[in-house]
């Protein structure tokens, strides 16, 4: 299964853990597959660099290696393509 995952979600999954760290684990146990526009990968990237100016201890940087490894990048099509 391929899924995109919001912004909000995916930092809630990687620092807060619960309800969205299910995606997380089933991510890592390859039952689905992140799909990400470069847009998205921006905004991610975008919020964590905020994150870490208030959390020093936040590797940005490895978080973001291993979303480009372990996601399927697209280009997104209009909706009227």
């Amino acid at each position: 299964m391929r899924i995109v995952i919001d912004t909000n979600v995916m930092i809630s999954a990687i620092f807060f853990k619960g309800k969205p760290d299910i995606i997380l684990d089933a991510w890592q146990d390859g039952k689905l597959e992140i799909v990400l526009s470069v847009e998205i990968f921006n905004e991610y990237s975008r919020v964590l660099h905020r994150l870490a100016d208030k959390y020093t201890t936040i590797d940005t940087s490895a978080i973001l290696s291993l979303l480009t490894a372990g996601s399927r990048f697209i280009e997104p099509k209009g909706i009227f393509s």
